[in-house]
């Protein structure tokens, strides 16, 4: 029994070594597989975070969409405003040159009045010199 047991006891000691080696392999693994959880927990935060990131893109995208439709709006407004503005400064310009014009006439008429109302004073006052005394 004695060589039985021997060989048992090789048995065990190779077991047992070949146990350690296991569990070392395993802890190795089970060190790696904790630094894989790390890694894959870091790399979904980071994921999220760009997610979120997208989002907000993606809102300002939207709000920079609308605000830009709303300025090339109030350009073509503008634009169409300058052109009513411009037609109307036209409109304008041509009524006071009438207006002017006008004037003009008037003042020349009223020019001829005056010196017409000089003249017949005038002609009254030597009239009056003459023929009454």
């Amino acid at each position: 029994m004695k060589a039985g047991e021997k060989s048992l006891n090789e048995q065990i000691v190779l077991l047992q070594e070949r146990w350690e080696l296991l569990r070392t392999d395993l802890e190795q693994q089970e060190s790696l597989l904790t630094g894989e959880k790390v890694t894959l927990a870091s790399l979904e935060e980071k994921r999220e975070a760009h997610l979120n990131t997208l989002t907000r893109l993606d809102q300002t995208l939207i709000q920079l969409t609308s605000e830009i439709d709303t300025k090339v709006s109030d350009v073509g407004a503008c634009g169409h405003q300058i052109q009513e503005l411009t037609q109307k400064i036209t409109e304008d310009q041509g009524s006071l040159s009438h207006l002017y014009a006008e004037f003009a006439n008037i003042e020349g008429s009223l020019t001829k009045r005056k010196i017409y109302r000089r003249k017949k004073k005038h002609r009254q006052k030597d009239w009056k010199q003459k023929y009454v005394r």
